[in-house]
């Protein structure tokens, strides 16, 4: 009686079996194996499956194991880079809440009508977080999603003057998560000419948050606290933040004008921001000359509004 083909290998001991480069010698691929390669691959890259097939277990403990060992990994070599080196201080006895409300004010009263404008101070108020020595583990324990702890992590070696994760790392100096803006602790030594990434991320928040979130009303048009146009969103953080930055420190219409001027000559440096730097400084400029500058720049990158029926067009055509 002839014998049975012999059984192929299941997926799982394909997976645990190597055959090593130089020959024949097969070892086995163990799950610790699996588990240092991914965990290498997230600290280099900010990468990784979105199952965590290298774990073992179910779909729910893979998932779950997976994230907690990936962050844990994360932390202790933010802590091992960030060993002995320090960032700038925040200012003595800051309250972040009422500095930020002071800092956000004069955007959003340009912005949003007297209404709607103490629900949304409220809501940024509490939105800005400096990363620094004392909260940036808690910080990365804390994110949904591990690109974002990625990110926060070498935004915050990059403020202590550290090594970053690997060389596709961004080295950034603020980064916001839906109606969070963390910023680099750099915030406070940076004097750079037209530069506030407060601001910045604030403005972020603006198509980020639904009206519901701070507590306004919604409407079938009207479902964001701002309606930008998707290609603009970086453009329009950009202009609140020069625009921003020119109204604190402009004492007249004059300096205004001149900074205005100024800040065209240097937007070339926003080429590799995703934005135009013509059309940015056009923005500036005409938000300079305006009585609500803040207005001019939503209005120049606001979505377009468009009607029920037109949509409807569009979606037929789409499908013809």
């Amino acid at each position: 009686m002839p014998c049975p083909p012999p059984r192929p290998p299941t997926q799982r001991e394909r997976r645990r079996l190597e055959r090593s480069p130089g020959g024949s010698n097969v070892r086995e691929v163990t799950d610790s194996d699996r588990i240092a390669a991914a965990i290498a691959r997230y600290l280099r890259e900010g990468k990784h499956e979105a199952d965590h097939p290298e774990w073992p277990g179910n779909f729910l403990d893979r998932c779950r194991r997976g994230h907690e060992e990936l962050v844990a990994a994360l932390v202790a070599e933010v802590r091992r880079r960030a060993m002995g080196r320090k960032h700038t201080p925040l200012p003595p006895d800051l309250d972040v809440v009422s500095w930020t409300r002071r800092k956000v004010t004069p955007m959003v009263e340009g912005l949003f009508p007297a209404v709607e404008r103490e629900p949304v101070l409220k809501l940024l108020e509490k939105s800005v977080v400096f990363l620094t020595a004392a909260n940036i583990e808690t910080v990365l324990r804390d994110q949904s999603w591990l690109h974002s702890a990625w990110d926060l992590a070498n935004l915050y070696l990059s403020s202590v003057d550290a090594e970053l994760l690997g060389p596709s790392a961004p080295s950034l100096l603020g980064l916001s998560q839906e109606t969070t803006c963390y910023v680099s602790a750099d915030y406070f030594a940076d004097d750079a000419r037209f530069a506030d990434y407060v601001i910045h991320e604030a403005a972020h928040v603006f198509h980020n948050c639904k009206r519901t979130t701070a507590g306004l009303s919604e409407t079938r048009t009207r479902e964001w606290l701002l309606l930008l146009e998707f290609r603009k969103r970086e453009t329009f953080a950009y202009s609140c933040e020069a625009y921003g930055w020119i109204v604190e420190h402009a004492k007249t219409k004059a300096d205004r004008m001149a900074m205005r001027e100024d800040f065209a000559s240097r937007a070339s440096r926003f080429a590799d921001e995703q934005v135009d730097p013509a059309e940015l400084a056009s923005i500036v400029s005409e938000a300079c000359e305006a009585r609500n500058g803040w207005k001019v720049i939503l209005k120049r990158c606001a979505a377009e509004r468009r009607s029920r029926r037109d949509v409807l067009a569009l979606l037929t055509q789409a499908n013809r």
